[in-house]
């Protein structure tokens, strides 16, 4: 084959030389003693894959023992959960995150992290899933845990 390249509407277009049969016979144009011509342009569509909508207006409510995530509801009706991701900035590169949960299986927009530790550095990614993937890159926040005893109420 020719080179395979996708157009602007993510359409691949190829050039066909030859294609053989289950025989084994080449088959193309000329005979089949031949080797063919390129043929004209064959274009296949394959449709775009729809994951979810990227949530945005992520926040967060933190304190020595836990930190909860909020964001935007995308109004997405095939989001099926989130995908969770931490980076300790103490211990992780830039971009380098752990998935904590990997699918909260709810499309709740709202997520508590009860393992953090006081005095640490956090940065947080959320990503929706649904049924064909999820999010490319999900939104981030950075935050601090609070050190010691949340106070009195």
């Amino acid at each position: 084959m020719a080179g395979v390249s996708p157009d602007a509407a993510g359409r691949w277009n190829t050039k066909v030389d030859s294609i053989a049969d289950t025989s084994g016979e080449h088959q193309g144009r000329g005979s089949t003693s031949e080797v063919s011509e390129e043929s004209d342009w064959v274009r296949a569509n394959t449709p775009a894959v729809p994951v979810p909508d990227q949530s945005t207006g992520l926040s967060a409510a933190v304190s020595h023992e836990a930190v909860t995530l909020t964001w935007d509801d995308p109004q997405d009706d095939s989001i099926t959960g989130y995908v969770i991701l931490r980076r300790d900035r103490a211990i992780h590169p830039v971009g380098t995150f752990v998935t904590i949960t990997g699918d909260t299986g709810s499309a709740d927009s709202t997520y508590t992290d009860d393992t953090v530790e006081p005095d640490k550095e956090y940065v947080y990614r959320i990503q929706a899933i649904n049924e064909h993937g999820r999010v490319r890159r999900g939104e981030e926040i950075s935050l601090f845990a609070i050190a010691g005893e949340d106070p009195p109420a």
